[in-house]
């Protein structure tokens, strides 16, 4: 176990400059080299995209989300968004490589509604998934303790149609593609494998569905899926697969929507572009 969490590590990490860094410390590096000027990007501050991706996907097929951005340090909001009894609360494990911060959140979320339905998803669990045998998976889910984890590189419209199959009087999680869930915390069902191929020019994020305060003091737009490269110390285009673009007409579309922002923020696009700046 230590040793595919480690290989997940150096996956997502480069080593400069004497350590390893992440992939926000490392354009905070490139930055500070084409600019001459000191950033301090960092994950944690900055709105998650996939979560603005998640949101943006659901309120278009009339779903409602609300967004904590880091656990750690927007507890308050999340107890305060359980309280209004949601129907599902999804994780997602987009910087994770083991169960345990996982499993930290799923104990928070039950410790203040037992009873919400728990979701995760994310490029942990398509990892767990695509590295491991049916039974080793399931130690690991259940040490997760989550109820439903969705398996796919992508995800979103899975979670779009588990949402919709949720609101049913008695759902029928069977009828939902690239779930695995459990009822005990023991055995677990899957339901059909369908890899989602989702049209990226037709989902682009709506920036409109968001507060201005969330989206401070810069946000990230996406302009591509997976990477025409193959960089050792990369994982991402296994687990993005083929490369999808945007149009560019498409992009300056969504530019010119965030520019409805105030001049204090920075909408950083594709990182060639910043690294020219």
């Amino acid at each position: 176990m230590l040793f595919r969490s480690y290989r997940h590590f150096r996956g997502n990490a480069v080593f400069t400059r004497g350590r390893w860094r992440h992939f926000t410390n490392l354009l905070n590096c490139a930055l500070e080299d084409a600019t001459g000027q000191r950033h301090d990007l960092h994950v944690a501050r900055t709105p998650s995209l996939a979560c603005c991706i998640l949101k943006s996907f659901l309120a278009a097929r009339g779903l409602r989300a609300e967004i904590v951005n880091f656990f750690n340090r927007d507890r308050d909001r999340l107890i305060e968004l359980l309280a209004r009894s949601p129907r599902a609360v999804a994780i997602t494990t987009t910087v994770y490589t083991t169960p345990r911060p996982v499993r930290e959140i799923v104990e928070f979320i039950r410790q203040h509604n037992p009873d919400v339905r728990i979701v995760v998803g994310g490029p942990h669990i398509f990892n767990t998934c695509s590295d491991h045998d049916a039974d080793t998976q399931s130690v690991l889910f259940q040490e997760m303790d989550a109820d439903i984890y969705v398996f796919d590189s992508q995800g979103e419209n899975t979670l779009s149609e588990l949402l919709l199959e949720l609101r049913r009087p008695v759902p029928d999680l069977s009828r939902v593609p690239n779930l695995i869930w459990t009822e005990d915390g023991f055995s677990f069902c899957r339901s059909e494998r369908r890899p989602e191929n989702n049209d990226l020019d037709a989902n682009v994020v709506d920036w409109a569905v968001f507060d201005d305060d969330y989206l401070s003091p810069f946000v990230w737009m996406r302009t591509a899926r997976s990477c025409a490269f193959a960089c050792a110390f990369c994982r991402y285009p296994a687990i993005g697969g083929a490369l999808t673009l945007n149009y560019i007409e498409v992009l300056r579309r969504q530019d010119r929507k965030s520019t409805r922002l105030n001049s204090s923020h920075r909408c950083i696009s594709y990182a060639v572009f910043c690294l020219k700046k």
